[in-house]
C-alpha cells in the first residue's frame, strides 16, 4: 500500500514532535523507506531517511522523492520538496522502524478490507469492514441511511462513553444539508451548536444517494488525511454493496427506455432486453410482477429485485419474484408504513407481454386509491369489482341486482328487520349456520329461522350455485353503488 507524506507524519507525531513538513505533491506514492547512503540523487517516488547532515550533498530531487530526517528547527530544507524533520527522540534506526511499521500497520488494514470484500467472506462484510477501520480512524465509524445509523462500530470503551444523543443530534442537523444528497467526494460537516464534526462520503445507485459512510470527530480531532482513508474505505464498501445488493454499478437507464418503449407502442429491440436483463442478472422469463405506486423510483434503489422508474408521472416497478419470493409483502409493508398506495398485477413471465400487466396494476392502483386505505392491492382482488365496473357501463347497476336480494331489502326496509345482514354472514360462511350465529353473536337456532324466512321471503331455497353467486355479487354491487352515490 502507498502512502502520502502526510499520512506518515501524522502517525510520527504521536512517537515524535514534527517540526518541520513540507510536502509539494499531497498524492499516495511512497512505498517501505529506504536509508540514504551515498546517494546524490533521489530516485522518483521513493521515501528516504536520512541525516541532516545529507541534505548537502544531494544534487537532485526526481519526482515525488521524499525524505524523514532527525533534526531541529535549525535545520536547512528548503531545497527539498517534500520532507518532515522530527525531534531528536528517535534516531534514524528507530525512524526506520516507525515507519516501517506504519507501512504495515496500513498494509494490515487493506489486507482486512480485501479479506471483508471477498465473494467467499463468511459473516457481515460491511460490519467487518468497518470494525477493521475503527483502529484506523479512532473515532467512531457509521454507515447510515436517512433514517440513521445502520452500521456504527465502536470499541467495548467507547461503547460506554459516546453519547448516542449528539451523535443523533448530528445526523438530524445534517439532514439539512444539500451535500447529503449531492456531493461525490468525501466533504465535512460542522454543526453549528457544537464542536462536533463528522466527514460524510455518500454512496450512491445511479443519482440518489441511499447511503452514507460516516467518520464522527468524538475521540480525536479529524485529520486531513481521515479524507483519503475515508474515500478508500468507501472503495470497499462499494465492492461489497455491488456484489450483495446489486447497487452503485448497475445503471438501469437502458431498461427504463426499453420499458418505456414497451408501454407506449413504440418498437424495441429485443436483442438489446436480453443484453441489458443478462447485465443486471436476470432473465426474461423469470417470475414478475408490475407495481403502479406514488412512491419515488429513489426508495427502492437498494432492492437488487426491483426496477423502479418514473412512468405517466407514477412510479413503475418491476419485481423479480423469483429471486425474492416474499418481496411483494415487504413492498405492502413498506406501502403501509409510509402512507402510500400501490397496485399489483398478477404475476407473470415474459418481460415483452409488461405492458398488458401494467395496465392490471394501474387498474388495482386506481381502487385501491378509491379505498383510500394505504398499501398495496393485487389485480387479483380486483377481478369482480371490474367486471362489476365493466356490467355498470352497459346496464343501470339496480339492474344488476339479485330479485332475491331486492325482495330482502324491501322487506327490511318496511319491516325493519335484517334479513340481509344475516344472509350475507351465511353466505360468508358458506352455508354453516354455527358459524353465523357466532359472526352475529346469536343462537343457531334463531339463524335456522331466519334462513326459513329468508327463504320465505326471498322465493328461494338457497340452493342454486348460480343464484348464490348473484346474490354474493349483489351485496358488493349494493355496496359500490352506494359508495359512488
Amino acid at each position: 500500500m502507498k502512502l502520502s507524506l502526510k499520512m506518515i507524519a501524522e502517525r510520527l507525531e504521536q512517537k515524535s514532535a514534527v517540526l518541520k513538513f513540507k510536502d509539494i505533491y499531497s498524492t499516495l506514492r511512497l512505498e517501505k523507506p529506504l536509508f540514504l547512503n551515498d546517494e546524490t540523487v533521489l530516485a522518483a517516488d521513493t521515501l528516504y531517511i536520512a541525516s541532516p547532515d545529507d541534505l548537502d550533498r544531494i544534487t537532485q530531487f526526481h519526482n515525488g522523492c521524499a525524505l524523514v530526517i532527525p533534526g531541529s528547527e535549525e535545520t536547512n530544507i528548503r531545497n527539498c520538496p517534500a520532507v518532515i524533520v522530527t525531534d531528536k527522540t528517535l534516531d534514524t534506526l528507530q525512524l526506520y522502524d516507525e515507519i516501517g511499521e506504519i507501512f504495515q500497520t496500513f498494509l494490515d488494514w487493506e489486507e482486512a478490507l480485501k479479506n471483508a470484500s471477498a465473494p467467499d467472506h463468511p459473516g457481515n462484510a460491511l460490519f467487518d469492514l468497518l470494525h477493521a477501520s475503527e483502529p484506523l480512524f479512532q473515532n467512531p465509524v457509521l454507515l447510515c441511511n436517512s433514517e440513521g445509523p445502520l452500521l456504527k462500530i465502536e470499541t467495548a470503551a467507547r461503547q460506554q462513553e459516546t453519547d448516542d444523543t449528539e451523535t443523533q443530534k448530528l445526523l438530524t442537523a445534517l439532514s439539512s444539508d444539500r451535500r447529503l444528497t449531492t456531493e461525490r467526494e468525501v466533504f465535512l460537516f460542522m454543526q453549528k451548536t457544537s464542536s462536533q464534526k463528522a466527514l460524510i462520503r455518500n454512496l450512491f445507485a445511479g443519482d440518489a444517494v441511499i447511503y452514507h459512510l460516516m467518520v464522527i470527530g468524538t475521540d480525536r480531532d479529524l485529520r486531513e488525511t481521515d479524507f483519503q482513508f475515508l474515500e478508500f474505505l468507501a472503495e470497499y464498501a462499494e465492492t461489497v454493496l455491488r456484489r450483495e445488493y446489486g447497487i452503485y454499478s448497475r445503471d438501469t437507464s437502458t431498461l427504463s427506455e426499453l420499458f418505456g418503449a414497451m408501454l407506449s407502442g413504440a418498437q424495441w429491440d429485443k436483442a438489446v432486453l436480453s443484453s441489458e436483463l443478462n447485465r443486471i442478472r436476470w432473465t426474461e422469463e423469470e417470475e414478475y410482477a408490475v407495481l403502479f405506486c406514488d412512491a419515488s423510483p429513489s426508495d427502492f434503489r437498494t432492492y437488487p429485485e426491483i426496477l423502479a422508474f418514473v412512468h405517466d408521472g407514477k412510479t413503475l416497478m418491476i419485481a423479480n419474484i423469483s429471486r425474492s419470493p416474499e418481496i411483494l409483502t415487504e413492498l405492502d409493508r413498506i406501502f403501509r408504513d409510509r402512507g402510500f398506495f400501490a397496485g399489483i398485477s398478477n404475476p407473470f413471465t415474459g418481460l415483452s407481454r409488461l405492458k398488458r400487466f401494467y395496465g392490471q396494476a394501474h387498474t388495482a392502483f386506481l381502487l385501491c386509491s378509491e379505498q383510500k386505505e394505504c398499501g398495496s392491492l393485487s389485480f387479483s382482488d380486483c377481478v369482480l369489482t371490474c367486471l362489476i365496473d365493466s356490467a355498470f357501463r352497459e346496464y343501470e347497476p339496480e339492474d344488476l341486482l339479485s330479485p332475491v336480494y331486492l325482495r330482502l331489502k324491501d322487506h327490511d326496509r318496511q319491516n325493519r328487520t335484517e334479513y340481509l345482514k344475516t344472509l350475507e354472514e351465511y353466505l360468508l360462511h358458506n352455508g354453516n349456520a354455527v358459524q353465523t350465529a357466532a359472526a352475529l353473536f346469536t343462537h343457531r337456532a334463531t339463524i335456522i329461522y331466519r334462513i326459513r324466512r329468508i327463504c320465505e321471503i326471498g322465493h328461494t331455497d338457497l340452493k342454486k350455485p348460480d343464484e348464490l353467486l348473484h346474490l354474493t355479487l349483489s351485496f358488493r354491487i349494493d355496496r359500490l353503488i352506494k359508495n359512488r352515490s
